[in-house]
């Protein structure tokens, strides 16, 4: 209002005058969608926040945006999320997606926040919302067959007992990819360590003894096509091997597969230890060489 007073040769008939200034900016609130989500074991599982824009709409608008909280960089592949949320002229919401990295670490749940900062034609009314990742993975009881150790004649069934146990059948092809050729029980049999015939038993190690009987000089392994299968009673989630005779050069081929033969997981590897984990319904596993020659000499399971 803008008033007259104290006039100096007239007198005032109207005095006041008044005018309105119109607000011409938006507001900018934002909301998340989900207060919480599983995380996943793998990928990414998108976590997606609103943000509504009301007020005048006929500009453009933006503001930054940032995440913070208890979740670190690896929840988010590596990098904290930031960037610039827009509205066009006549927008009313827009949606920021933040992905979690999903895995099979047993943690915590971790919170995290997305907060707007710095707008652009606009103002901020609320300017954070938050969610929680929880935490989908649990503890898992592994299992542990092989890991034979040193023959000892005292107990000479003793790499045999390593191998055999409740739960899980091994058994081997000559040709793993041979559809037609039976998968036959594998031979735990031996008088002692470096007598070598048709046991699959190498110094305590598992391969496959392409042999049908008789001395031989040389261990088993697995090498060329052979395969070996472990069948397990009930599904699995995590198989964790230890190879033998595992040198530079060769290479192992895992692949599990569930109740169906559809295949789970699979891995390729150069290494003398191997896992495979967040296995979803893995029923078996198939153990092949694709380069070189080495045996099994431990594997864990749950």
């Amino acid at each position: 209002t803008v008033t007259l007073s104290s006039p100096t040769g007239a007198t005032i008939t109207t005095a006041a005058a008044s005018s309105t200034v119109l607000n011409d900016d938006a507001s900018l609130s934002i909301a998340a969608d989900a207060a919480s989500k599983a995380e996943g074991n793998g990928g990414n599982t998108p976590f997606t926040f609103t943000v509504t824009r009301t007020g005048i709409l006929l500009g453009a608008s933006s503001a930054s945006y940032a995440v913070s909280g208890a979740a670190n960089a690896a929840d988010f592949g590596g990098v904290l999320p930031s960037g610039t949320v827009s509205f066009a002229a006549g927008q009313s919401s827009a949606v920021i997606t933040v992905n979690v990295s999903g895995d099979t670490t047993v943690e915590g749940d971790e919170s995290f926040t997305v907060t707007l900062s710095s707008p652009v034609g606009a103002t901020i009314t609320t300017a954070a919302a938050s969610s929680i990742i929880v935490n989908d993975d649990t503890v898992v009881s592994l299992r542990t067959i092989g890991e034979a150790g040193v023959f000892s004649r005292a107990n000479p069934n003793a790499w045999r007992d390593a191998w055999l146990k409740d739960g899980v059948q091994i058994a081997h092809r000559q040709v793993g990819s041979n559809v037609n050729e039976a998968w036959l029980a594998a031979n735990f049999g031996t008088a002692g360590p470096g007598i070598y015939g048709g046991s699959d038993l190498a110094n305590g190690d598992l391969g496959v003894a392409g042999r049908t009987g008789g001395t031989q000089p040389v261990p088993q392994e697995i090498d060329g096509t052979e395969a070996l299968r472990f069948v397990f009673l009930t599904t699995m989630s995590v198989l964790d091997f230890g190879f033998a005779a595992f040198d530079l050069g060769d290479r192992a081929s895992i692949e599990a597969f569930n109740s169906s033969g559809a295949l789970v997981g699979s891995l390729s590897t150069t290494s003398a230890s191997a896992r495979l984990d967040g296995l979803v319904g893995a029923t078996s596993v198939i153990v092949r060489s694709e380069l070189g020659s080495f045996n099994v000499d431990k594997l864990s399971f749950g």
